[in-house]
Order: structure tokens, then C-alpha cells, then sequence
């Protein structure tokens, strides 16, 4: 399975290879929401994590774009800010939105992801 993860902290990449690179995930990091987007194509992600909120583009933004390019797989919204507004915008883009305090929460929904073979993800 390839994630492909875009966090301005790079330390959010460091734990995602440590933790699912050992168990088979073939991880791509990038701090930047466009070259995110730019990444896409080259690595053909099976699910995407993105941080909401980065300098340029932020993670919803960033789905914006990926959703309209056609991109149909797994989002998750890695988030210290969760609330109603969030998950209207969220719900709209199909994307889970994560809560970034709760990393064990993200690494079992990637988890359920693989398991499911990346089935787009349905919440609420």
C-alpha cells in the first residue's frame, strides 16, 4: 500500500515511515500542499494524509484540488482543530478528518484501510 502525507511538520513524516514502512507501507512525505498535488501522479497513492493547516495551501484545500483531479481513494485530515464546521467541509470532500493529538487513531484507520484494500472511507 503507498500513503502519500503532507504535513509542514516533518516530523509527522519521520513517524509515519517509522511506524508503517516496518509494516509494508511504501511512504511518501512532502511538507508542501502544491507539491503534494504534484506528487499524485508519480506516486499514485492508495491513501492520502494531510495536515489542515499549512502555510499556502492547506490540507482541505489540497483535497479540493486532488478530488477535482479525479483522485477517488482514501483522505484523512490530520487535525488539532475538529469541530461542526470542519465536518460539514469534510463530509463534502469525503475526508476523515483525524484528530492530530490522536495518532493512534490515524495508524488504526490506515490500518482498517489496508485491510479493506483502500476502499474510499464512508463516515458520519
Amino acid at each position: 500500500m503507498k500513503l502519500l502525507a503532507c504535513d509542514d511538520d516533518p516530523s509527522v513524516g519521520h513517524m509515519l515511515r517509522a511506524t508503517l514502512e516496518s509494516e509494508g507501507w511504501e511512504v511518501s512525505f512532502t511538507t508542501l500542499g502544491s507539491e503534494c498535488i504534484a506528487l499524485m501522479d508519480s506516486v499514485s497513492p492508495d491513501v492520502v494524509v494531510l495536515d489542515r493547516v499549512m502555510p499556502g495551501l492547506g490540507g482541505m484545500e489540497v483535497a479540493q484540488r486532488i478530488r477535482s483531479d479525479g483522485y477517488r481513494g482514501p483522505i484523512l485530515l490530520f487535525s488539532a482543530f475538529t469541530g461542526p464546521d470542519l465536518e460539514n467541509d469534510a463530509r463534502t470532500l469525503n475526508v476523515v478528518p483525524v484528530p492530530k493529538v490522536d495518532v493512534e487513531e490515524l495508524l488504526r484507520i490506515l490500518e482498517d484501510l489496508r485491510g479493506a484494500g483502500s476502499a474510499p472511507l464512508a463516515r458520519g
